[in-house]
Order: C-alpha cells, then structure tokens, then sequence
C-alpha cells in the first residue's frame, strides 16, 4: 500500500476495519447478503452521521458570532472582545472545514469498503450462474451496485443525516420568536408539498421513459452482438429506426415530465428565495417593534436557512434515494437467485473422470426441456465424441459439462464431486473450453492465451500454444504473442482465433477439455493438428469431449455418444456405437433397439 494511502486508512479507520468484517460475507448465499455487508458497515455509517451532526452544531457559529457583535462588541466598544470571537469563531470554521474533509474521506472509504464487500461476489455470480437467472435479474446489476456506492458518496446519505437537525435550527427560531419559528415552519411544509406534488405529477412519465431507454438499451444491445450481420443483409437502417422511435420516445416523456413539473419547481424556488427573505424582513419588523434585539435580525436569516437547506437537499437528491432504492432491491433479488461460491474446503485437482446423472436441461423461461434424462461415466483419459443431428442438445449438452448452464434435474460430477461443491473459479482453471464462437477478449494473444491470468507464465502459454499447432501462426503475426486481438478477435481472421481460443482452452494442462465444433473455420492441414492435439491430450490422461459431425475426428474417439431430440440414444466404444449406426443404417439390416448406458 501506498505511504499517503496509508496514512489516510490510519487516519480513518473505520472504513478499513469494515472492510475485514465485510469481506467474509463474499461466500454468503443468501437473500440479506446486502443488509450482512451494511450491518458490518454500520460503525462507519454511525461516524458519518456523528461528523455530520458536528458541522450541523457548528453551523450555528456565524450567527452567533454576528449576535455578538451586535450584542457586545458594538456597545462595548472593546477591541479585545472582538479579536477573542473572532479568533473562536476562526478556529470553529477551521474545524468545520476539517470535520467536513474527514467526513468526505471517510464517505468515500464506505463506499470503496462496500465495493469491494460486494462486487467480487457479485460479478462471479453474473459470469457463473445460469444464462436464466441473468437474464431475469439482469446484468445491470454491477451498475445497481455503482448507483448504491455513488448515493453514499455524492451527499445522499449526508443530506438525510443533515435533515435530523433541521428541528433544531427551528427550535432557535422559536428561541429567537415563535413568529419566525413559524414561518420557516411553514416554509419546510410548502416546500414538501410541492416535492409531493411534483412526484406525483412526473413519476408515470419518468416511468415511461426508463422503459423505452430500456428498450433502446436492448436494440443497441442486439445490433452490437450481431453486427457484421447487420451491416451484411442492410438491416442497419430498420435497426436505427428501431432504437431512434425508443430513444425519442424517452424525450418526449422527460420533456412531458419537464413541463409538467415546472410550474411546481417555479413556485418552490420562489418559495425558497422568498422565505430567504421573509425571515429577516419579519425580523426587522420585530426589531421596529422592540420586540427582539435588532441582533436577531443577521442571525435569524442565517439559522432560517439551515433550517430549511437540508430539506431542499433531501428533495433534490431524492431522485438518487429512489434510484438507490430500486437499484437495491434489484440486488436482494439477484442475490437471492443466484449461487455464490460454496464454503467447502478447497477441492484437489480432478483427474478428469466425468458422470452426468439424471441430466435434464430446461430452456430460460420456458418448459421447453433441450435434453431429458442423460446419464453416463467416462474415465480420466477418454476422448468421447458426442455426435447427433442439429438440435439433438450437443451444444447444450458442453455448457453443462463446463458449467456454463446448470441442469434443471441430475448432476454432473468431476472424481466424483458435483460441480456445486466446487468454489468460484476453481473448477474452471481445471476445465478447458473452445465454444463455436471461438470469440476473444480485448488484448493480446498472450493474454488471451493465459486467460488473462496476472501472473505471467510464458512456458504455460507457449506450451499451450504448441500443443494447440498454434505456435507458427502466432510467430507469424506482426508481433507474436504481443499482437492485439481487437474486439473479440476482429483483428484476426476465423482460423486464427480458433486456434487461439484453443490454445486458451488447453492452458495450464485442464483435466477437462470440451471442444465444441473445434475444426469448424479449419483447412484439412488444421484438421491434421487438432487430431494430433486431441492424440497428445488422450496421452497426456486428458478427458476430452468433442463436439463434432466430422469423420475425420471420430476416430481419434475412444468413446461415442449419439444424441436425438435431447435424449442418450447411443453410447459406448467407438466401434461397437459405428458398427450398430452401421447395421441400422443397412438397406437389409434389422431395426434395433436403442442401447443407452445409465
């Protein structure tokens, strides 16, 4: 840590203390994960208010520093008088400033406390649970998390613990004369009324409004993940009309919602400005009366406006306390749909035997079951091709294998463990993965290949890499293994990336290797280097699985599983599944019953 980073943790420690407490709620799975972390938060919440109610009590020093002057110092005619509140008053601002230094610095503390609490969990549930379970809460839950931290450090939490002292600026008032006790009374009331009334009038509007962003959100969203193919079929000008209809449409509500609420805020400025005032006038009429000293008059126009600013504050920052609100209750729901990482022991290394038991795999938000019942064990070591039509669930099937999609029903089990009992990221350093969108990730190959992993272990990628037949070409790139990738790989052509992204699959010698379609964008020279790959794998005691309609890499296989609308329909050795396919498919052969091991 940094000396002056150091020296302001010791110098706030409260935050930092948090922190420790807060980060052993990392593994917790639980629908209060949020109220856990704020609870072990709260002794630095308690400080925030505590400095807030010192600058709200020293607030007061300028008033009576001028009630003073009017009081004592005037009538006097004493020099020394003057210097001494003045040098108390000098010395309470400086505490004021101070207080209010340490105040910010502790806020921000909080929030960095919170974030880091909070966000680690957080985007490990986001990248780890279900394709469902996002969709339905969202991955805008990292922007809810941002809206939470910026409502504590950007005054909303200061402006509700201000709010707590406005009665007593009020009681001053009355102490002074209940007729200004009165009017800022009345003032506070006016003022929140039309706050209401304001809501009221702008919330259907503001409503609509987040919906069609939302909506434009979504259209952006779309067009970005397929771009290429809609610049190639020339739907970029229905998809701009699409997101221009969402987008003015959410204008036109705000603009609805401006003009609706402007008279309202009109009339509160005014009210506001007016009473700002109001108070003193009221208070020299009082003087003229000789019913209060004509010191009051400074002093109750001072105190009047601490007794109403911290309600202007809390309205103005009551659209971040809905915000904040909403972005919370976001965050209970997602916590409470989604798995965090089990509280287990740390698991071995798996050797790469592999049972999948009653699989049964739904469709997100849909009854639609993509495979029904699965059973079967391979051992460390097997190369399994899993082969059917289109639509049998193969691709499906290799999410769950990589823990990218969890079964609806059954488990999958690596040396015997079910994938759940597994923490975080760990099953995953043992999991090699090349999807059919071999797509990368802004960097370098290097990085890429070692995925993106902080400790640079150049004989893993460049092993990785040979391993994969993907030495050469990445030699032949203007700068090797430094080459930026671009955005998911556009700097590369489709072989290259695959070969990339195999090699990112076969890092840090995985147990298991799922290849999905491996030789899809492959001439018949990379088709011979990945059948040699998956050979040193099976060598090696890899578990391989291949997804694949290509002959070619069937008898690289050990092990055969043919799938068929969702179901196991075949499985065994190699030989024995390509003889009884053969057999059916004889023009003389006899109809056979299905064989499936469980």
């Amino acid at each position: 840590m940094p000396r002056a980073e150091g020296a302001a943790t010791a110098r706030i420690s409260v935050a930092g203390r948090a922190t420790a407490k807060a980060a052993k709620y990392c593994a917790e799975d639980s629908a209060m994960r949020l109220t856990a972390v704020l609870a072990e938060l709260r002794p630095g919440i308690i400080s925030v208010g505590l400095l807030t109610s010192a600058i709200s009590l020293i607030a007061l020093t300028v008033p009576l520093y001028m009630m003073n002057i009017y009081e004592r110092v005037l009538p006097s005619r004493s020099m020394d008088t003057l210097m001494a509140l003045t040098a108390i008053a000098l010395f309470l601002l400086l505490v004021e400033a101070a207080v209010g230094r340490a105040r910010q610095s502790l806020l921000e503390r909080l929030g960095l406390a919170f974030s880091r609490a909070i966000a680690p969990d957080l985007f490990a549930r986001l990248h780890s649970a279900g394709t469902g379970a996002v969709d339905e809460h969202h991955a805008g839950a990292l922007r809810d998390l941002e809206t939470l931290r910026a409502f504590w450090v950007n005054g909303g939490l200061t402006a509700l613990f201000a709010l707590v002292w406005s009665p007593l600026f009020l009681l001053a008032l009355f102490i002074l004369h209940p007729v200004l006790g009165g009017m800022a009374v009345a003032t506070l009331a006016l003022v929140l009324l039309l706050a209401v009334a304001t809501q009221n009038a702008t919330a259907a509007d503001f409503a609509l409004a987040r919906d069609a962003d939302a909506a434009a959100a979504a259209i952006e969203q779309r067009c970005l993940g397929a771009r290429d193919v809609v610049k190639a079929m020339g739907m970029g000008g229905n998809a701009a009309r699409s997101w221009l209809v969402q987008h003015e449409t959410a204008l036109i509500h705000r603009l609805g919602a401006g003009e609706r609420a402007a008279p309202l805020l009109l009339l509160s400025q005014f009210t506001h400005s007016a009473a700002f005032l109001a108070v003193p006038a009221t208070a020299a009429a009082l003087a003229l009366q000789g019913r209060i000293s004509p010191a009051v008059i400074y002093a109750a126009m001072l105190i009047g406006r601490h007794a109403t600013d911290p309600a202007r504050k809390v309205i103005h920052q009551w659209r971040r306390y809905q915000a904040a609100r909403l972005a919370r209750a976001r965050l209970d729901a997602f916590f409470a749909a989604t798995k965090g990482a089990p509280a287990d022991v740390a698991l071995p290394r798996p050797s790469g035997r592999l049972q999948v038991e009653g699989l049964t795999l739904s469709a997100p938000h849909s009854r639609r079951v993509i495979l029904r019942n699965i059973s079967f064990t391979v051992d460390a070591g097997t190369v399994l091709a899993v082969v059917g039509p289109s639509g049998a669930g193969k691709s499906a099937l290799a999410r769950v294998l990589v823990n990218i999609a969890q079964p609806t029903l059954g488990q999958v089990r690596i040396d015997g463990a079910d994938y759940a009992h597994w923490r975080g990221d760990a099953l995953g350093a043992h999991i090699g993965y090349l999807a059919q969108d071999s797509a990368l990730m802004t960097g370098t190959v290097a990085e890429n290949i070692r995925r993106f992993a902080p400790r640079h272990d150049d004989d893993a990628v460049l092993a990785a890499a040979r391993l994969a037949g993907a030495h050469d070409m990445i030699q032949s790139l203007s700068e090797g293994y430094a080459t930026a990738v671009g955005d998911r790989g556009a700097h590369l052509s489709s072989g290259q990336r695959q070969l990339i992204a195999l090699a990112r699959a076969l890092y840090g010698q995985p147990a298991l290797v799922v290849l999905d379609e491996p030789n899809a964008h492959l001439d018949s020279a990379g088709e011979a280097s990945l059948t040699r790959t998956v050979a040193s794998l099976k060598a090696q005691g890899t578990t391989v699985v291949l997804i694949t309609h290509k002959a070619q890499l069937l008898a690289a296989a050990t092990t055969i599983a043919v799938l068929g609308q969702g179901k196991l329909t075949q499985f065994g050795t190699r030989d024995d599944v390509l003889r009884r396919i053969a057999r059916r498919d004889a023009p003389d052969g006899k109809p056979m019953r299905v064989v499936a091991r469980s």
